[in-house]
Order: C-alpha cells, then sequence, then structure tokens
C-alpha cells in the first residue's frame, strides 16, 4: 500500500462517521430550552465545505476524538448502552452513554485552556433534554453527568465531572419549548417571560457569563452598552453568591487568624533560640516546620532617608485604576 490509499481510507472513514442526514431535522442534543436558537441553527447554519483541507481536517478531527473518548468510556461501563435513541414529543436524540436503570452520561471532549468555561449552558440543557426524553419513556428521576475531556490532558476531566437534573420546571420548559418549535410557521415567536437580562438569553452559568449566539438578532432594538454592560441578572446572581458564601468566608478568615496566631507562637520560640535552625512540631496527620532563614530586600525608606525625595522621583510612576465594588442595595 501507499500514503495515498491509506490517506483515502482514512478520509473516508472520517467522512462516514461524521456524516448527516441529507435533510435537516429537530434534535435532541440542540433543544437547548430556546426554540428559536435550534429553529435559527437548524434553518440557517452555515453550509458545511469539503473544500477546505484544513477545515476538514479540524471538524472531522475533533469529531473523531469526541467519538474514540465516548466509546473508550463506555468499555468502563459495559453494562451500559452506547448512543442510546431517546425521543421527546417526536425529536429524536442519542445519549453518549446510558447505564440503566437511570443514569445518562453525555462525554465532552475540550482543551485544557477551555476547561475554565465548563460547564456550558448549551451542554447543560442539551443532557437536560435527554433526561426529560427519559422521564417521558417512564425511566423514573433519571440522573445525568456531564464529563469534559480535554484531548490534550484527558485525566484533568476527572476534576470535571458536573451532575446535572431535572426538575418538575425544567420539564415543563422543555415540553413548551417543543411545541413552540414544531408548531411554528417559519421563526418561532419569542417565549413568553424571555428578557435580554435573564437565562436563556443571558446570565450566569456556574458561575461563567453566558449570551446567546443569536442574541443581537432576538434583541436588536437592545443597545447593549446602552442599556447595560452588565445583564441586570448577572449583578443579583454575583450578589447572592457572595451573599451566601459570607459566612463560609467569617469562618475562613477565623480560621486564617487562628493559624497566623500558632505559626507567630513558632516564630517567636524560633527567635527565643537562636542555636536551633529548624523546629518540627508534629500532629497525628500534619506537621509544622519552621525553618530559619536570611533574606535580602530593598530597603526604600532607608534610600529617601539618605539620598532624599528627589532622588527616587524619576523611579515612581503614576498609575492610574479604576475600583470596582459589589455592594448591597439599602
Amino acid at each position: 500500500m501507499t500514503v495515498e490509499e491509506i490517506k483515502v481510507r482514512l478520509e473516508n472513514g472520517l467522512r462516514l462517521m461524521g456524516q448527516k442526514d441529507e435533510q435537516p431535522r429537530l434534535r435532541l442534543s440542540q433543544l437547548t430550552q430556546c426554540p428559536r436558537k435550534q429553529w435559527f441553527d437548524l434553518m440557517e447554519g452555515a453550509p458545511e465545505s469539503d473544500t477546505d483541507d484544513a477545515d476538514f481536517l479540524i471538524r472531522y478531527g475533533h469529531f473523531l476524538k469526541g467519538v474514540l473518548f465516548e466509546r473508550w468510556l463506555s468499555s468502563l461501563f459495559p453494562e451500559g448502552e452506547w448512543q442510546k435513541e431517546v425521543e421527546f414529543y417526536g425529536i429524536k436524540g442519542h445519549i453518549d452513554l446510558f447505564v440503566p436503570p437511570k443514569t445518562a452520561l453525555e462525554v465532552k471532549v475540550t482543551t485544557t485552556a477551555w476547561l475554565k468555561e465548563t460547564p456550558f449552558y448549551e451542554h447543560l440543557w442539551q443532557l437536560k433534554a435527554y433526561l426529560a426524553a427519559l422521564k417521558s419513556n417512564g425511566v423514573a428521576d433519571p440522573q445525568g453527568f456531564l464529563i469534559y475531556i480535554p484531548a490534550d490532558n484527558p485525566a484533568l476531566m476527572l476534576r470535571h465531572i458536573y451532575p446535572v437534573t431535572l426538575t418538575d420546571e425544567d420539564y415543563e420548559t422543555l415540553k413548551r419549548q417543543v411545541f413552540l418549535l414544531v408548531d411554528a410557521e417559519g421563526e418561532p415567536p419569542m417565549p413568553d417571560g424571555y428578557s435580554p437580562d435573564k437565562l436563556p438569553c443571558r446570565g450566569l452559568v456556574f458561575y461563567s457569563y453566558y449570551k446567546c449566539p443569536y442574541f443581537e438578532r432576538c434583541w436588536k432594538q437592545v443597545n447593549v452598552e446602552e442599556t447595560s454592560i452588565v445583564p441586570r441578572n448577572v449583578v443579583d446572581d454575583l450578589g447572592r453568591a457572595f451573599t451566601a458564601y459570607e459566612q463560609e468566608m467569617q469562618k475562613y478568615e477565623q480560621l486564617m487568624a487562628l493559624r497566623e496566631q500558632i505559626f507567630e507562637k513558632v516564630r517567636q520560640a524560633l527567635k527565643d533560640r537562636p542555636h536551633i535552625r529548624t523546629l518540627e512540631i508534629e500532629g497525628e496527620h500534619f506537621k509544622i516546620v519552621a525553618t530559619r532563614y536570611t533574606y535580602r530586600r530593598l530597603d526604600v525608606q532607608a534610600m529617601r532617608s539618605d539620598l532624599g525625595d528627589d532622588f527616587l522621583k524619576p523611579y515612581e510612576k503614576e498609575t492610574p485604576a479604576v475600583r470596582v465594588q459589589l455592594l448591597p442595595k439599602p
């Protein structure tokens, strides 16, 4: 065989795995709560081109990584069903891995650079849609887990497993959105209660800022820069989060103060015993280690006293700054 022959087989295999239906159709994987978003994705998505080799390699290469990781994960759960087909009021989807009796695992391949953004809003609602489909087919209290696998360091997936639940409100919301989408003649109307200042249009998801990719199309009459640089609901969500953690932060500050008291006693013990260079105090599981050392630092106050302010002025600079505070409203 030649390199070209091998290349042809591999390329055909990639295309076969990544091929889509000729006719676009509604998919549970795209039912991210908003019917308008799926309609735009379905009817106006950019057509794929096979003429660009670089685009082909990126698109199908990423797809291949996803398939390989999904199959690897399914090998760890032999009791599970890979790519289980489910249906929710006529819209079909495929769960990456269904582990009986009620667990859905959804795998997303990413990079370490994107891990700080996870979990993504669309992925949360994709998995909720799968859970809704399971529930509608008789699975009681289905549970889901989003697993993000960075291709450049797969072991980090252990830190990025997110449980996803389906509330009764989520279920009814998805049901309403499905019928809005299915019954719409053309572009679906804006669902009741949607606002440019709250999800699913804009907001916080797991402490990451999310904005729908079609935000400007749906809210073209809203000038984001003039109305709110930061959406009102984001400010409120951030404030509530900090308020909820206030008590925990106080406990942490108390703990830090206690640690400083203990460390100061150890420092003083070494100062009183100049012949000791290292002091260790052991507990059952932890120990405190204090080591005497000498370091050098620049004494600016002494320089100012000896050389005067005029000597130091050329080395000083003004730095503009903006102070931002999060304050409770009275």
